[in-house]
Parts: structure tokens; sequence; C-alpha cells
């Protein structure tokens, strides 16, 4: 009886440690509304000027029916991004950057090509995974939030960079809370040139 005891109480723990009762969540596309504001702190540090902060934000201005938001960026800056916060190039799709995609959950991953250059004479490859779901804490209090981590490189005839991306998205507030980016260059026949972005969320409003 004893060694029925325990076997039943094993079963219990498994059954509450089963991948059905642990399933992390998963995030559809933003659910954003005209007038949600984002503002962030910027720490930026190069091997060429040093280290300075700044601020940006991204505010909604309209929602449009096919898919796209347009979005300020600061004073007179208006940006084009599809559903999923990614930048729409007004060179052509074969420009754009896949750095979100949705419905996000933890161990999904992605990838993208994109032309690069104003002429599309260079090639961007990049590959994208959710490594977690996590509590992060910035400036404007902790969430919980989709640890996502990517790389690429961007290679030509006489040009090669590459860089890591790393982000935490929260879906309580339908965008990031932090990111931070390393990005190394190497034109041919020049000194390689760094630099390193960390942004911290100092302030959400949603709109009305």
């Amino acid at each position: 009886m004893k060694l029925q005891g325990r076997l039943c109480v094993v079963a219990l723990g498994v059954l509450a440690w089963s991948p059905s009762v642990m399933a992390q969540p998963a995030a559809d596309k933003p659910g954003v509304k005209v007038g949600d504001k984002w503002t962030f702190n910027e720490s930026v540090k190069t091997s060429a000027s040093g280290e300075s902060n700044n601020t940006w934000s991204r505010r909604i201005v309209e929602i449009l029916p096919d898919d796209r938001m347009q979005v300020a960026g600061g004073k007179d800056q208006l940006i084009m991004v599809d559903g999923s916060w990614n930048a729409i190039d007004p060179k052509g799709a074969e420009y754009s950057l896949i750095a979100f995609k949705f419905p996000m959950s933890v161990g999904a991953a992605w990838s993208y090509t994109a032309k690069s250059g104003q002429t599309g004479q260079l090639e961007r490859r990049a590959n994208y995974k959710v490594v977690t779901f996590e509590p992060v804490t910035v400036p404007a209090g902790t969430f919980d939030c989709f640890h996502v981590e990517g790389e690429w490189q961007t290679n030509g005839l006489y040009y090669h960079s590459r860089g890591t991306d790393i982000y935490w998205y929260c879906p309580k507030i339908n965008f990031i809370a932090k990111r931070q980016s390393e990005f190394e260059a190497q034109p041919r026949g020049q000194p390689a040139s760094r630099e390193w972005r960390l942004s911290e969320l100092t302030n959400f409003t949603p709109g009305k």
C-alpha cells in the first residue's frame, strides 16, 4: 500500500508538470488603437564616436483596412508598417525586413531573405527565434514578454555586415518593452565599424 501511495504521488506530479498544463501562451497580431503611443530611452555606442543617449517614440496615426498601419516616429516622420510591426520599405516588398511574425509563441522560428542597398545590389539574410516567455523590467514597469533573438548578415561584392537583434515583445502593450542590437560593417578596403544600441520603454499611453 505504501508503494501504491508513492506511485500516486509521482503520477500526480507528472500531470502537474505535463506540457498541456505548462503550455506557454501565444500572441496574435497586435491589437493596437489609434492614439496608442510608446516612448523609449535609447543609448547608442559606436566605435567611431563613443556613447550618446536619445529618445524615440511610436504613435498609431491610422489603421488601414489592408493590414497596414501609419505610425508617427517623431516630428514630421511617418512610417508605414504592416499589422505585425514590420516596416514596409517604399522600394518594394522584396526590401522589407521581417523582424516580427505572428502568432508568436515560444519555439517559433522564421527566416527571410531581402534585397538591401539603394539599388538592391546587396542581399540580407536573417534568422529569428522566440526563446522564452519571461518578465522584463524597464522604466515603464514590469511586463511579461516574448524574448526573441535574431541574427543577420548583409553581403555584396564590396561590402559585408552582420548583427544581432534581440527584443522583448509584450502582448499587454502590443509592442516591445526592450530592444538591443549589435552591428558590424566591413566595407572592402576600409576599417570595420561597430555600433551597439539599447532601447527601454519609459512610457506607454493607450489611445482613446
